[in-house]
């Protein structure tokens, strides 16, 4: 998110390493793919990898950008829509 502030974009291959690194939540990222991963099997929708990758990012900044005190599995519903859109 320095991008923002600096108004340079990382490189788009870029590996993520260091202190952004460490500022992901794992058991959220989990927890978002897994979401999406259900919901595409249930529905019986695919996704290619790239499309996939950036609805996981948008998910995830979604849930952890939540205002306090709002839970996540409130959000789902808002990662479900997304879902239907992007699939």
């Amino acid at each position: 998110m320095d991008w923002l502030a600096t108004g340079e974009e990382p490189e788009k291959d870029a590996p993520v390493t260091g202190a952004a690194l460490s500022k992901i939540d794992l058991a959220l990222l989990t927890d978002v793919i897994r979401l999406i991963e259900d919901w595409l099997s249930n529905a019986d929708r695919k996704m290619s990898p790239s499309k996939k990758a950036e609805v996981i990012v948008m998910a995830y900044e979604m849930i952890e950008e939540r205002p306090t005190g709002t839970s996540q599995e409130s959000y789902h519903n808002n990662v479900v829509r997304l879902l239907r859109v992007a699939s």
